[in-house]
């Protein structure tokens, strides 16, 4: 039976913990309010989304719209998860095209402010000299939210 040496397992480990993607927070800081339990409906690193965009989906219409454009380069279309727009949002938030892999669009949290609610943000970019997929990628994130009093949502 084969066993593997320290200096493989540690160049084993070097090499997955390079491929990582380095994270972005920008600016976001720290946003004062309550944390707001959300759910991820979907989130992926291809759609037919190819321009950097942000979404506040309130109503069954709409929604169907965005799922069809998300879709629109697969077939068949998968299932629209089912959303109850009665006190409930769908956010969106859509990173555009990349021409690799190794960039990712998250909601990282939603607070509500009092007065409004934030979706907080964080891309995450390849690093430099790591190894990704040579394939054009649209990252994007899809949450459901609980907001009865239909504040407005603020991307940071």
């Amino acid at each position: 039976m084969r066993h593997l040496t320290p200096a493989t397992l540690i160049f084993c480990l070097l090499f997955f913990a390079s491929c990582t993607p380095k994270t972005n927070n920008g600016s976001t800081g720290t946003v004062d309010g309550t944390k707001q339990y959300f759910q991820t409906l979907k989130q992926g690193s291809m759609s037919g989304i190819e321009k950097r965009e942000t979404h506040v989906v309130t109503e069954d219409k709409q929604w169907g719209n965005l799922w069809a454009r998300i879709h629109s380069n697969e077939t068949p279309v998968p299932n629209m998860p089912s959303v109850n727009f009665n006190g409930s949002q769908v956010l969106a938030v859509f990173m555009g095209m990349k021409s690799n892999g190794g960039y990712g669009i998250e909601i990282k949290q939603v607070v509500d402010t009092g007065k409004q609610i934030v979706a907080v943000i964080e891309e995450r970019m390849p690093e430099e000299g790591s190894m990704y997929t040579m394939a054009l990628t649209q990252p994007y994130h899809l949450i459901q939210i609980e907001n009865p009093e239909g504040k407005p949502v603020v991307f940071k």
